[in-house]
């Protein structure tokens, strides 16, 4: 989210919680559409990775107002983030089985990182930070893979649409 220049930080923050607050209302049909629709698919032990996807967003949006220690490498994360959000709880996110378990324990670790970083004194900061580049390196590479799948469905429904025009012509 760009800021304006007249927005303090205080008035970022709160523009940002309510824009979270509306993205999960406005998410929040899909991800149940989908999941009643897909369960076996989206479910993992219990939990969705689209439930899980919205603890991560939340407490990356949280910590990253308490502790301005880590404030850049949790603001590169909660950006990913946006990125991955449309994916998530839709069919793009349509992987087997044992990806899903690997994304879910990805997002398990990475709440639990980002919570440790809401605790941790300035001598441990080098290893968080480190940590947290590494995490938004992973979340980077699923959105990669994403857009990929994404494209190629592009580019597929396009080929089929070009062979229907070549029948109807002749």
């Amino acid at each position: 989210m760009l800021r304006s220049a007249s927005f303090s930080d205080d008035e970022q923050d709160e523009w940002e919680r309510r824009l979270l607050d509306l993205l999960r209302v406005q998410t929040a049909g899909n991800v149940q559409e989908f999941s009643a629709s897909n369960e076996e698919e989206t479910k993992v032990h219990g939990q969705t990775v689209g439930e899980l996807f919205w603890v991560m967003f939340d407490t990356v949006v949280e910590v990253k107002h308490k502790n301005n220690m880590f404030k850049c490498p949790l603001q590169h994360i909660k950006l990913t983030l946006d990125f991955l959000r449309p994916y998530i709880g839709t069919a793009e996110l349509n992987l087997p089985n044992q990806d899903l378990e690997f994304v879910k324990i990805q997002i398990e670790k990475g709440v639990e990182l980002v919570r440790k970083c809401s605790k941790q004194a300035r001598c441990k900061k080098y290893e968080y930070t480190n940590k947290l580049f590494e995490l938004n390196q992973y979340f980077q590479g699923l959105l990669d893979i994403l857009m990929m799948r994404q494209a190629r469905k592009v580019r597929k429904c396009h080929e089929t649409e070009t062979v229907i025009k070549r029948i109807e012509e002749s």
